[in-house]
């Protein structure tokens, strides 16, 4: 097993000047591509609309919530904004640098996460270009954690994690025990997923023992492992500093089992017989872990072993783990696929060529800036834009029935005003209060659960029986209409001059022609 000291890290030594050229354009092309994936994009995220509602009631109220502002059915109910950090960031740089300027931020994260895979790569003796085609394949299976979320920002801390892992096994160092826990501290406060950050470095620690323990050389392992238990220590404490009422860790565990959170693909299991993205790319990373350890130069060690595995059921068990399980899946696969350990790879390559490769960062998102469209068309194609904005304009208060989908930009238009039935935050809802909007979202016994809430709006998704009985329901109009959503409101809410542009008289007929 790869127990040795001698392996190399991310963070190494100068090295031969030939080897740094051949290393540089394989660098810029993972840097490259990288940033083209990470730069797409997203198809839809409703939960990015809450993140900036959220950030925004934390700048302007100065206290993070312990419960929920937004919506009708659950206000006052307890919520736990685990990522209370990112929202603050995201709300900051969307209103100050604008929202392509965020994604490109983002879109760096995501880059700068590969790039540590490419390095870890090289650093084992997997040929550069091999590496890049390697470091790309991790690209494309974890796009799903591209985009402004909190996900990207998790995998970018699991890729430095297991970095500074790599390197604490090959150059023993007491920073570790500082370095970690401060990682941990600010990751706790960007997202939940810290959790699986202590998760890694507790498996690594028990492999490394492990390690220690089949050569019989614990003096040996000393200096290493030593940082390593006192920084999961310190870890473990760090992510419990937040300002929540209840611990991550709690947090976790109520959640866990919410079926709520199956209604969306990213939360399902990755079907086996499905060749649809991304569920295909689980099975794809299992079958390459299988295969490179089946035909593998090197035997990977326990504590490579073991993060992959965990990552791996991890990511068997729902979607939007397979990003955290192709990163954790890297050591393994580059021992198994390297020829030989190497040292002084790829931090004198950064030293040399860091300012060409900023500028090829900086070229390749200028030359993707306008390609995918503006920002309010990409909106406008997927969000209740006009409705919400619609509504905003009216005189409330609105108590507006939404979906899943639908919930957290109407939260997001006119915070307060707007009352939500339903948003992304399953969370907060549970099984009972999700299971029942969407029972009145499919047109069974809406007139009973409208009235419960009195809701005198409603906004949802084309398609939805129920917007179909609301085209046809008297005391029912159709306010506006979106590329994606019909916005609705109650007769006896407004005069009937505010209507909006359809109408009375063949509404139904106009938005089933779309």
């Amino acid at each position: 097993m790869t127990g040795a000291l001698a392996t190399p890290t991310l963070l190494s030594a100068a090295g031969p000047r030939a080897e740094r050229g051949a290393l540089a354009l394989p660098a810029g092309l993972t840097l490259a591509l990288a940033l083209a994936i990470g730069f797409m994009p997203m198809p839809r995220d409703p939960d990015l609309w809450f993140h900036l509602a959220s950030g925004e009631y934390i700048l302007q109220t100065h206290t993070v919530p312990h419960t929920d502002p937004f919506s009708l059915t659950r206000n006052g109910a307890e919520w736990v904004p685990h990522s209370w950090l990112f929202d603050v960031a995201v709300a900051e740089s969307w209103q100050y640098l604008g929202p392509r300027a965020t994604e490109a931020v983002f879109a760096c994260f995501f880059a700068l996460a590969i790039l540590i895979c490419f390095g870890i790569f090289t650093n084992e003796g997997v040929a550069p270009l091999a590496a890049a085609a390697l470091a790309l394949g991790v690209a494309i299976a974890a796009g799903n954690a591209r985009g402004i979320r909190p996900q990207t920002v998790s995998l970018l801390l699991s890729a430095v994690v297991i970095a500074l892992l790599l390197r604490q096994r090959s150059r023993p160092t007491r920073r570790f025990a500082v370095i970690v826990p401060l990682i941990f501290l600010l990751w706790a406060q960007v997202h939940a997923a810290c959790i699986v950050g202590v998760i890694l470095v507790a498996i690594w620690l028990g492999g490394r023992c492990v390690d220690a323990l089949t050569a019989r050389a614990w003096d040996a392992h000393r200096a290493e492992l030593a940082p390593l238990g006192v920084g999961l220590g310190l870890g473990l404490l760090a992510v419990l500093i937040t300002p929540h009422e209840i611990t991550l860790f709690e947090y976790a565990r109520l959640t866990a089992g919410l079926n709520a959170l199956k209604h969306t693909q990213e939360w399902q299991p990755p079907h086996p017989l499905s060749w649809e993205i991304p569920d295909v790319y689980a099975y794809v990373l299992l079958g390459g872990v299988i295969a490179a350890l089946a035909k593998a130069r090197r035997r990977a060690g326990w504590p490579e072993i073991g993060i992959c595995v965990a990552l791996l059921v991890l990511a068997m068990s729902a979607v939007r783990h397979i990003p955290l399980a192709c990163v954790a899946a890297v050591p393994l696969l580059a021992v198994a696929l390297g020829r030989n350990a190497a040292t002084n790879r790829i931090q004198p390559v950064f030293r040399r060529y860091g300012g060409a490769l900023g500028i090829c960062s900086l070229l390749v998102l200028v030359g993707l800036w306008g390609s995918f469209g503006s920002n309010g068309a990409r909106y406008a194609a997927v969000e209740p834009v006009a409705g919400a904005r619609a509504l905003a304009q009216l005189d409330g208060p609105w108590r507006v029935f939404t979906t899943y989908n639908t919930g957290s930009y109407v939260l997001h238009e006119a915070p307060g005003r707007l009352r939500v039935s339903i948003d992304s935050r399953a969370d907060v809802y549970g099984d009972d209060l999700f299971n029942l909007m969407r029972q009145a979202q499919r047109g069974e016994g809406w007139q009973d659960i409208f009235e419960r809430w009195d809701f005198n709006a409603a906004v949802l998704e084309r398609g939805d029986p129920l917007a179909e009985m609301l085209c046809d329901a008297p005391g029912w109009h159709l306010l506006a209409a979106d590329a994606n959503a019909l916005t609705f409101i109650r007769a006896d809410a407004l005069p009937q001059v505010c209507v909006g542009p359809y109408g009375d008289a063949g509404r139904a007929q106009r938005v089933r022609q779309g």
